[in-house]
């Protein structure tokens, strides 16, 4: 039996209610995000890609670029220190599609992007108050160091980055 890894495609709006719902269900890791939040966030990444499996979004990743017209305060102090990167947003899988690679295949995809945009550097956070232990030991196994930590209330991230 073949495993079907599906689809690997640019989103549209057509996704948006899939979109929408995969971040509703993962939303104490992201920050929330409406319709319009999303079609913002669109219009400004380099990147926004899903994983469709026969009709169903498995899962997505949102990356911007150094410059981006993007408020993310992370975004913001990254835009602030380094010369030039692509930063994940944020990247989600369906519960129900979790333990098929789709995570890295989405990185996989991200990094080639990356590269072939002549960015120097994938960055993201991972929360490490409260803790989220799977984020970084997938990170970790992506290849990103922690680079520092930022605080925001009761909330700290780790800043992480993957040479390219």
């Amino acid at each position: 039996m073949t495993q079907d890894f599906g689809h690997l495609r640019d989103a549209g709006p057509a996704d948006w209610p899939a979109v929408l719902a995969l971040n509703a269900e993962s939303v104490q890791h992201l920050s929330p995000m409406d319709e319009a939040r999303l079609g913002d966030l669109a219009a400004a990444a380099c990147y926004f890609r899903v994983v469709d499996m026969e009709g169903a979004i498995a899962g997505f990743l949102m990356a911007f670029r150094k410059g981006a017209s993007y408020d993310g305060q992370i975004f913001r102090l990254f835009n602030e220190r380094a010369s030039d990167f692509v930063y994940i947003d944020r990247i989600v899988v369906g519960s129900e599609y979790r333990g098929q690679h789709i995570a890295s295949r989405l990185y996989d995809d991200v990094a080639r992007f990356a590269r072939e945009s002549d960015s120097e550097t994938l960055t993201c956070e991972v929360n490490v108050v409260p803790p989220n232990p799977a984020s970084l030991h997938f990170h970790t196994q992506h290849g990103f160091q922690e680079i520092g930590r930022h605080k925001a209330g009761e909330k700290t991230v780790a800043l992480l980055a993957r040479e390219l």
